[in-house]
């Protein structure tokens, strides 16, 4: 189920709609930030557009209910979807990146030409802060190994 892209599909973490809870929760290590869940497809030449994103999951809140006995790890990612994550323009600033997250969000998916491109956790945003008028991907460029890897 692990695949690795080649270019910008590298710095996108996604989880296949065929995915169960438990592997999912195995594959995604590193900061805890929720990532999109995508249809699953055999093989992606162009990325992930926008519109294969189904929803979202985040991994420490599936673990503790994996931990607690409220969720089978065998369950299908799909029982247990969130919203999906907001999306930003790679053109877009840091600024707006802010406002796309709310209260509420942990990442969001950076778009190019309406094809998922990278995930931007609050924190790399938070750490380019004080870059003005920066655009998104300016703060996406610490991604981490585990945001390197994604489910297909």
């Amino acid at each position: 189920m692990l695949d690795r892209g080649g270019d910008w599909a590298e710095r996108l973490v996604t989880v296949s709609s065929r995915a169960t809870v438990g592997e999912a929760v195995a594959s995604l290590a590193g900061p805890p930030v929720a990532v999109p869940v995508v249809l699953a497809r055999a093989g992606r030449r162009h990325g992930v557009t926008a519109t294969e994103v189904l929803g979202s999951i985040d991994a420490a809140v599936l673990r503790a209910a994996i931990s607690a006995g409220r969720v089978d790890a065998r369950s299908p990612v799909l029982d247990h979807l969130a919203d999906p994550l907001p999306t930003v323009g790679i053109g877009h600033t840091i600024s707006e990146a802010y406002d796309a997250l709310g209260r509420h969000h942990t990442a969001a998916v950076v778009l190019l030409d309406g094809r998922a491109v990278c995930l931007v956790a609050r924190d790399e945003l938070d750490s380019a802060s004080h870059i003005t008028g920066a655009p998104v991907l300016a703060s996406a460029s610490g991604t981490t190994n585990a945001q390197r890897t994604r489910l297909a």
